[in-house]
Parts: structure tokens; C-alpha cells; sequence
């Protein structure tokens, strides 16, 4: 029974449904639910996204930094605790919340956090360096323009990475950047593209900021398994 449970929970996670619209007479929506939050109060999506067999390289590469809205649907929208306390915020969209990462060159998520739509990029920027996996081996840390400060640029020499951000028109003394290098940011647009091809992924559907987590890092080891984010270029594009 317990793989009618993991075949209903994909089901939710691609087609975004319901959780009472994928009940049968095989097993009970409530049964599928009771999984989830169980699932996701022990930590267990997350801690299988990040055991993940990553790549290993012994030259330094790149990494990209970046965050990406998600709209909250309306049934979404009265969590308990109140919107702030669950990572949703009204921006120009409306109501949203913000996916903050980065993502490796291979494609590999080595760090991610979650706010409201409303807070910009560049606060989260130094919890997400010094929560990137040591051990990545990333030499570059990539990210565009709203990341230019020198808090910032500071924690990414910290962390040992080069810095690779363009500078803001209003810097007195700009910093020089390989344009060529930042290129290659598109590996974290892409890692979006690949998450939001999974419903639930791109309209947040949950109340809690602890259950959203937990269908972002279900999304991230269904598209692992399916080979999404093997390539660099992120060449495959097969529908799930």
C-alpha cells in the first residue's frame, strides 16, 4: 500500500490537484496526506534531497546564486501563525513566496531558503554562502546585479569562491567581472524551469512554509532520479 501512497503524492506534486481529488477506493486521500505531513515533520523529503549522490570534481566550478517567485494560491493564503511567519509575502504579483539558492554548474541545489515575495535577494545572500555544502568544491560564486554589495562580495571570499557579479551603475569604483563567466548563470534559471515543470512547484498550494520545503525538495529528488539535473546545459527535456 505504501506505493499507491508514493504514486498518489506524485500525482499532487506533477498536477497540482488536490489532496480529496486523488482519493479512491485503493487508498484514502487522508491516507496519502497523513504521509506527507509525517514525512515532513521528520525531515525526511529534505534529508533525501541533500544525500543525494553528487558529482564529484576535483577542478573548482562554478556556482550561481539566484531566487525565484512562486504565487501562493488563494487556498494557500490563511496559514496559521500569519502569512509572514510561513515565508509568504505580497510583492507586485500579489501574494508570493521567494525560493532563494545555488545551484552548481551540474545542476546540483548546494544551498536553498525560503522567504516572503516581498524581501529582496540580497539579505539571504550570506545564509545561503554559509550554508553551501563545504565540500562542492566551488571555486566562482555567480549572481547578478542585486547581489552587488560589499557584504556580500565579502562572504563569497570568505567562503573561498571568486566573485563574479556585475556591478550596480551607481558604484564609485565598479568591480571588474569575466563576462564569459557570467555566462554561465543561466544553470540556475534553469534549475527553476526544471523545478516548476511540477505544479505544486510552480503555484504553492500549502499553508505551511514546512510543507512547501518539503514539496521543493520532493521536486528536487523526483527530478534527480529522472536524470534532470545531470547534464550542465541541462540538455534533456523529457515530460514526467
Amino acid at each position: 500500500k505504501l506505493s499507491l501512497v508514493i504514486e498518489r503524492l506524485l500525482v499532487v506534486l506533477k498536477e497540482g490537484s488536490g489532496w480529496r481529488a486523488i482519493h479512491g477506493p485503493d487508498v484514502a486521500w487522508s491516507t496519502v496526506y497523513a504521509h506527507f505531513r509525517r514525512w515532513t515533520k521528520e525531515g525526511i523529503f529534505a534529508e533525501l534531497s541533500q544525500t543525494l549522490p553528487r558529482e564529484s570534481t576535483l577542478e573548482s566550478r562554478l556556482g550561481a546564486m539566484d531566487s525565484t517567485h512562486v504565487k501562493v494560491h488563494r487556498s494557500g493564503c490563511n496559514p496559521a501563525g500569519g502569512q509572514s511567519a510561513q515565508a509568504i509575502g505580497t510583492a507586485r504579483g500579489g501574494r508570493n513566496t521567494k525560493i532563494h539558492a545555488i545551484v552548481a554548474d551540474n545542476g546540483e541545489p548546494l544551498a536553498m531558503s525560503f522567504t516572503g515575495g516581498n524581501n529582496h535577494d540580497n539579505p539571504q545572500a550570506r545564509g545561503l554562502i554559509n550554508a553551501m555544502d563545504t565540500d562542492a568544491g566551488v571555486g566562482t560564486l555567480i549572481a547578478d546585479r542585486a547581489y552587488d554589495a560589499n557584504a556580500t562580495r565579502a562572504a563569497i571570499e570568505a567562503a573561498g569562491c571568486d566573485v563574479c557579479i556585475p556591478p550596480k551603475a551607481n558604484r564609485i569604483a565598479p568591480a571588474t567581472y569575466d563576462q564569459a563567466t557570467f555566462a554561465r548563470r543561466h544553470v540556475v534559471e534553469n534549475f527553476w524551469e526544471v523545478l516548476k515543470r511540477l505544479r505544486r512547484v510552480s503555484t504553492r498550494y500549502e499553508k505551511l512554509k514546512q510543507s512547501f520545503e518539503a514539496v521543493v525538495h520532493l521536486a528536487i529528488l523526483v527530478q534527480h532520479l529522472r536524470g534532470q539535473f545531470q547534464s550542465a546545459q541541462f540538455r534533456r527535456a523529457s515530460s514526467f
